[in-house]
């Protein structure tokens, strides 16, 4: 039985009771983050937007959520069932490629029109099969925009030696910091690092463009990097 909360004119379940698509990143994995989940699911008479992050040893999660309209819902499972998922995800990766691409690993689980189906997907960006990075993309940019982003913030950093980053590009790109993948595009505003030395690496959306600069963020101060990665 879903355990359910009336708010106002809404009824919101804990558990999805129709169709869902959930993305969990496997660990170990680049992210500081224990747990890094998406998911988009029909609960009672919605659909829900969830975002979920925790550190480890860190009993205080972060967690979003947003509501979908009915037109967005209707956008964002027209888009989904376009890719044909039930066709996804039967090849097991070959381990010797998996090394050569050592990027982020995803676990996608999701139940629609009654079918449910669970399968690894690692460095979706550059699988020759696009619908791969569309699965992703599409599940991830509603959750960013109805949840929120949750960007990664160091609790173990000393107030005093807190600064930020904002970045900007052309075209849009992946932010790195010091190698970490912090799972963000371009323009980005208000990342909290530590004061000093930072490698920025930017590779654009189509993976054309990559590049990595040194910047120093002061504290309590906001560094701009602005670049045309072409």
């Amino acid at each position: 039985m879903a355990l359910c909360l009336i708010l106002g004119a809404w009824t919101l379940c804990a558990g999805a009771d129709g169709d869902y698509v959930m993305l969990t990143l496997k660990q170990p994995s680049s992210s500081p983050f224990a747990t890094v989940r998406y998911e988009v699911a029909v609960r009672g008479r919605v659909n829900t937007a969830t975002h979920r992050r925790e550190l480890p040893g860190y009993g205080e999660s972060l967690h979003g959520m947003g509501l979908l309209t009915r037109e967005e819902a209707a956008t964002y499972w027209k888009a989904i069932k376009a890719l044909d998922l039930a066709s996804l995800g039967e090849r097991v990766p070959d381990p010797q490629a998996k090394e050569a691409h050592p990027g982020l690993t995803w676990e996608v689980e999701w139940l629609i029109d009654g079918v449910e189906k669970t399968f690894d997907v690692y460095d979706a960006v550059n699988q020759a099969d696009r619908r791969y990075h569309q699965l992703l993309t599409l599940t991830q940019d509603v959750v960013h925009r109805l949840a929120g982003e949750l960007p990664f913030r160091n609790v173990f950093i000393p107030e005093g030696r807190l600064g930020w980053l904002n970045v900007v590009t052309v075209p849009v790109a992946r932010v790195f910091v010091d190698n970490f993948d912090t799972e963000l595009e371009t323009p980005l505003y208000g990342y909290e690092v530590s004061s000093g030395e930072h490698n920025i690496r930017l590779k654009s959306a189509d993976g054309d463009y990559e590049r990595t600069y040194k910047v120093k963020v002061d504290p309590g101060g906001t560094t701009l990097l602005r670049v045309d990665l072409r």
